[in-house]
């Protein structure tokens, strides 16, 4: 495969903003039942749009957050606290107070950003949200797709924990087909030995690699569950193909985003990165 990195002037938020663009576009075309069946994803690829705000906000870059914005499909009050806020620290909070108005238990981002910053908050969000969407009514592939999702979020924060021994504040996530006394048990052992056989039976890919690099190890769990959303797609009309199309073009943004941070690597490298 020839690598080839993005064109010029590329950076995390034009790259962003065109994957908002598509998914604004695909909802637009959607009726009401699919725009509610697929709530929630949309909402997960949101909240890198909140991630990349408050970044934005940290360094000043109100035009970034604007082009990001424009797309976006949060709900207008969290639109709101995004462009008013004048530090991260507000903004965050304007977010908070916000999402907490409608769900309490977010209410706990509030401790996140205190205590580990703009991180702290990103992780327990995500947390917060995938524990909410898995408390609600969801379509059959729907749900099937979020207990992927927290399957591979749970692998790779054992793997955080097992590469680099960080000991703290890397939570699992309930909810996923593997249960959390089976990623304790290997946290416990320290083997990265059972944690590649955890991922080969995930996602069913042989080569075991989880010991080399962070970004090694989640491509080969991004490249399975690419290949699981594949084959979803097949055996599930209607909602099936349109999941598999959202997460390929989730997947083209992940690429480009490795090709933009990874312009001086080597073209070995880069494959490695890549998800097919």
């Amino acid at each position: 495969m020839l690598v080839e990195g993005p064109p010029p002037g590329t950076s995390d938020e034009r790259i962003w903003e065109a994957l908002l663009r598509e998914l604004q576009w695909l909802f637009r075309q959607m009726n009401r039942k699919l725009r509610k069946t697929f709530s929630a994803v949309f909402l997960l690829f949101e909240l890198k749009t909140i991630i990349l705000c408050l970044r934005r906000k940290s360094i000043g870059g109100s035009n970034d957050i604007e082009m990001l914005l424009a797309h976006s499909l949060l709900a207008e009050p969290v639109l709101e606290a995004l462009r008013r806020g004048s530090t991260v620290r507000a903004t965050a909070a304007r977010v908070t107070d916000t999402i907490a108005a409608t769900a309490n238990d977010f209410r706990q981002l509030e401790s996140a950003y205190a205590e580990k910053g703009l991180k702290g908050f990103e992780s327990r969000l995500t947390r917060l949200f995938l524990q909410h969407v898995l408390s609600k009514r969801l379509h059959p592939v729907i749900r099937e797709f979020f207990v992927s999702f927290i399957d591979l979020r749970n692998i790779m924060l054992l793997y955080k924990q097992l590469r680099w021994e960080i000991k703290e504040g890397l939570v699992f996530v309930s909810g996923g087909s593997i249960e959390l006394a089976r990623l304790e048990q290997i946290l416990a052992g320290e083997n990265m030995a059972d944690l590649d056989a955890l991922v080969t039976g995930v996602t069913g890919l042989k080569t075991p690699t989880m010991a080399s690099t962070e970004a090694a190890a989640e491509t080969v769990l991004l490249s399975g569950m690419t290949r699981k959303l594949r084959k979803i797609a097949r055996d599930n009309e209607g909602v099936g193909p349109i999941l598999d199309y959202m997460w390929r073009i989730y997947i083209q943004a992940r690429n480009l985003a490795v090709l933009y941070h990874g312009k001086d690597l080597g073209v070995e490298t880069l494959e490695r990165e890549l998800i097919r």
